[in-house]
């Protein structure tokens, strides 16, 4: 669950943005809290262009997605907890069931481009 805001300002693109404050997430897989530090640059949600109109951008999902960049970006753990700590923030966020499940799917299929062991 996430036990704080996500507050961030938009940066010069106007697709990324950067955390003002900390987010804070605490993963029942993990039993620990997680920090999204402020200063991280994120894009909120990493949906092609061509999917745009089937993940529109902003929602519940934001906060998730967010956790999950900077997962990926840091190695904080391993690839396949990054994806499923993103559905567990997912369902926390009561994201809707399928949309989470397309947004799940597609980083275990595509997110290996992103994620390097």
């Amino acid at each position: 669950m996430f036990l704080t805001e996500l507050k961030v300002r938009p940066l010069d693109d106007e697709r990324h943005f950067e955390l003002t404050e900390d987010l804070l997430y605490y993963s029942p897989l993990l039993k620990k809290v997680l920090t999204v530090p402020k200063g991280f640059d994120t894009d909120c949600a990493s949906v092609p262009v061509g999917f745009r109109w089937l993940i529109p951008f902003g929602g519940r999902k934001m906060k998730a997605a967010t956790l999950h960049d900077y997962l990926y970006r840091n190695k904080v753990v391993s690839r396949d907890q990054a994806d499923k700590i993103f559905m567990e923030a997912m369902v926390a966020q009561k994201v809707p069931l399928w949309e989470r499940t397309i947004m799940y799917y597609a980083v275990r299929v595509f997110g290996g481009l992103f994620y390097a062991e």
